[in-house]
């Protein structure tokens, strides 16, 4: 078995400055500083469901407070992954474009079919 390490001559100083220092109660000049900043900052604008439904149409709820895209992960066999990758780049889109794209035209197909499926499912 291995001997047991002495470690009562290790220099723990700059462990417990370190732990000291952050843990300290911040000094008055920054908390002042910290105040100046939010002052300066504007308010973020806050919006209306209305509006977040509308950005969330358009894809662009970037940056904007409450404003969320709808995200879900899926998987592709390479070569549609590689078809999706080539017509967008082709149409000049990003891939989520392209293929809410492909949705809405498919959408539009069955429209019919859907319509039923929801008010079947209503019915459940």
């Amino acid at each position: 078995m291995a001997a047991k390490k002495d470690f009562t001559t290790a220099n723990t100083g700059r462990v417990y400055g370190a732990i000291a220092e952050a843990t300290a109660a911040p000094d008055q000049q920054e908390e002042q500083q910290t105040q100046e900043e939010q002052q300066a900052r504007k308010p973020r604008k806050e919006y209306t469901e209305a509006e977040k439904y509308q950005y969330m149409q358009e894809g662009k709820t970037k940056g904007r407070k409450g404003c969320k895209a709808i995200r879900i992960n899926m998987a592709f066999t390479p070569e549609v992954h590689e078809y999706i990758k080539t017509m967008a780049r082709v149409r000049g889109e990003s891939i989520t474009d392209f293929t809410n794209y492909i949705f809405t035209r498919s959408m539009e197909e069955n429209a019919e079919t859907y319509q039923k499926a929801k008010e079947f499912i209503d019915l459940i």
